[in-house]
């Protein structure tokens, strides 16, 4: 069980899942108590300390059990592993520090479902696997960073035709509906106010849209672009905005993207702009290619 830890402490962000799996106990012995700082581990939050924490981490267990104190600063960490017998203790001002670099992190064997994504469900910042007797105790916090993981992005080679039915129609198993009348969704790039989704790179994209947009359907006309709501509570639902002003990119709070050799086309006629951007910077667009039906594919929103 996790005891004494002020839960509100803890950070745990985006896809850096806090996992601690199958046997969780009460009793943790004190054959040992190791210091972060007697043992000179990296706290300055721009080293790796993956491996010296999980050495300190190996050595309590291996030694029968008891506690390491985490002292205050920032440890830069991949996947640590807790062992049984370990009280991970992180006092005031300590910050478990996950890295941005996904190769900093390893996939544990977790129970099989019927879940076929290969994706990153598996891998995580702390982790226990047939452990007993740990804790992660203290006023410290855990924090995976994922904000940061909203930086130097990279989506190249990607051809795509949007339908202008739900993509999902035919599958055996389907996302939730909707609940309210809306156009064909845009590709939303969106970060939050006061976090800027930073340094993304689009090249050899060629994206088909459906079109057939209508303002008997929804619309918002673009005098009003800058009164979309945030819905931060909602992110990153990709139909979190509602409807939106554009049919191909919706862009707001970034700095610095590149879209380099983009086709973006439509299957039928659309009233809306190809993009929409507000609070965007730094924005270059190299052999970018729009219908020609339209003068005004671009709009940016007035701050």
């Amino acid at each position: 069980m996790v005891r004494n830890m002020n839960l509100h402490s803890i950070s745990i962000k985006g896809i850096l899942l806090f996992f601690i799996c199958l046997f969780i106990g009460d009793n943790v012995s004190y054959a040992i108590v190791l210091n972060t700082k007697k043992l000179k581990i990296a706290n300055d939050g721009n080293s790796l300390c993956t491996l010296q924490l999980q050495r300190a981490i190996d050595r309590v267990c291996n030694n029968g059990g008891g506690r390491l104190d985490v002292t205050p600063g920032k440890y830069l960490t991949g996947s640590i592993m807790l062992k049984s017998g370990v009280e991970l203790h992180l006092m005031n001002g300590a910050v478990i520090l996950g890295s941005t670099n996904p190769k900093d992190y390893y996939s544990i064997n977790a129970k099989p479902t019927a879940d076929r994504r290969n994706d990153n469900s598996n891998i995580a910042l702390v982790m226990a696997d047939n452990a007993k007797n740990i804790s992660i105790t203290g006023d410290g916090t855990i924090d995976g960073q994922g904000l940061m993981l909203a930086l130097n992005i990279i989506l190249r080679d990607i051809t795509c035709t949007v339908p202008f039915e739900r993509p999902d129609k035919n599958y055996d198993l389907r996302g939730p509906e909707v609940d309210f009348f809306h156009n064909p969704f845009p590709s939303s790039i969106c970060g939050i106010p006061g976090n800027k989704i930073q340094n993304v790179l689009l090249e050899n994209i060629n994206i088909v849209y459906p079109g057939r947009a209508t303002k008997g359907m929804a619309y918002v006309p673009l005098w009003r672009a800058n009164k979309i709501d945030e819905q931060i509570k909602s992110y990153p639902e990709f139909s979190m905005f509602g409807e939106l002003p554009s049919w191909g990119f919706y862009i707001r709070h970034v700095s610095g993207i590149t879209f380099n050799n983009v086709k973006l086309s439509l299957a039928d006629r659309d009233y809306r702009p190809a993009f929409v951007l507000e609070d965007a910077e730094k924005v270059v667009m190299k052999a970018v290619s729009l219908p020609n039906d339209n003068d005004r594919q671009i709009y940016f929103v007035d701050k």
